[in-house]
């Protein structure tokens, strides 16, 4: 089969001292699996995101600074590979699977670190300031199924799919116990993603019938939420509006995909204390429908504001939906 791509590390972190960046900053870690081309049978490669931060740490006794002028992005996404072909011998390859960055998987290049999409400040004495906006990004799509040249294959189903982990706001580490207090995060409007979208499935381009026109023949993959959360852990956390989106889509196919949603949420804990202008959470879990079998399962998640001893402002809208919606069937 193709090659898997698995994301590294990338970032800045400020232990103690200042990282003035005074333009945008961008920081990407994504993995995307290789295509199976015209390998007959080939699977598509899995795709595997990494590790990518800005972090300003601090300890307990002084403290790290990093300033963003503009806009920070932080990406630790990933996308699976299409199939290979298939023939009259030889079954069209699945599509690849797909993982945004993964909070509880070490970092292939850096042991010390856990997969994932970060920006954060430290809680007893770390300062983030971002002038613009602020995307922080684990999101995972998987890979097409192959398409079948004959009526004697059937077209290529596809890969598991599943949204990473994607945080941003105050936190602890592990030098850091949160005693101190004096950690905070100064943002603009924030978008948080970890959503999961499942692979579409293969065509028949034989011209025998097994779909029509742009339809795929093979059945649409599963897609799962992961992680989408704002932090609030002992310091200060300000914000714009704060939009953390962990849905899950099934995609299309002759059988619709199903979809999970995940978890997006406000944590907090240890006296931390929120401002915002605005809420919106969504864990909407989406199967996709079909046009001549069955359509996905849609299983709503979680989306919640879990906070423990913290103060936290809403002064816009807010809106949390963990929906669930089954695709339909059009036959």
């Amino acid at each position: 089969g193709a090659g898997s791509g698995t994301g590294g590390f990338a970032g800045a972190r400020a232990f103690v001292g200042l990282i003035d960046i005074l333009g945008t900053a961008s920081a990407s870690a994504n993995g995307g699996g290789g295509a199976g081309g015209f390998n007959f049978g080939a699977d598509g490669g899995d795709g595997i995101g990494g590790t990518a931060l800005f972090q300003a740490e601090g300890t307990l006794t002084e403290v790290g600074e990093l300033r963003v002028g503009l806009d920070a992005t932080v990406f630790a996404a990933a996308n699976g590979g299409k199939g290979g072909q298939g023939d009259n011998v030889t079954a069209p390859g699945t599509g690849g699977d797909a993982t945004g960055g993964e909070g509880g998987t070490p970092n292939s290049a850096q042991q010390d670190f856990t997969n994932g999409a970060y920006l954060l400040a430290g809680a007893d004495n770390g300062t983030l300031d971002v002038g613009g906006f602020a995307v922080v990004n684990a999101n995972a799509t998987g890979g097409e199924g192959g398409d079948t040249l004959d009526t004697a294959t059937a077209a290529g189903a596809v890969g598991t799919v599943t949204g990473g982990t994607a945080i941003a706001g105050v936190s602890l580490f592990s030098n850091i116990d949160g005693s101190g207090g004096a950690g905070r995060a100064q943002l603009g409007n924030v978008v948080i993603g970890a959503t999961g979208s499942g692979g579409v499935g293969g065509l028949d381009i034989s011209g025998g019938g097994q779909s029509t026109g742009s339809d795929p023949a093979g059945p649409g993959g599963q897609g799962t939420g992961g992680e989408a959360t704002f932090l609030v852990t002992a310091g200060v956390a300000n914000a714009g509006e704060v939009r953390a989106t962990a849905n899950g889509s099934g995609g299309e196919g002759r059988t619709g995909g199903d979809g999970n949603g995940g978890t997006a949420g406000v944590r907090g804990s240890l006296e931390g204390i929120g401002a915002i202008s605005g809420l919106f959470l969504n864990a909407v879990g989406t199967g996709n429908s079909s046009a001549v079998g069955a359509g996905g399962r849609g299983q709503g998640g979680t989306a919640v504001v879990a906070a423990s001893g913290i103060g936290l402002t809403i002064s816009g809208d807010d809106s949390l939906d963990g929906s669930g919606q089954g695709g339909a069937s059009l036959n």
